[in-house]
């Protein structure tokens, strides 16, 4: 849920015909949800409740 506005814009951009500013927005909502998901990662590892 965190990246969806980035990634609305980008589609919005891209549909509008701006190719590199869609891009590049696309670009960061899915760098936003890779971090994200790796800081819940390992912090359910650093907490023992993933392997524990």
């Amino acid at each position: 849920m965190l990246p969806g506005t980035a990634l609305t814009n980008g589609v919005r951009d891209i549909f509008r015909g701006d190719y590199m500013s869609g891009g590049a927005k696309m670009l960061e909502a899915l760098l936003i949800a890779i971090f994200v998901a790796i800081g819940i990662g390992s912090g359910l590892v650093l907490g023992g409740r993933l392997f524990g």
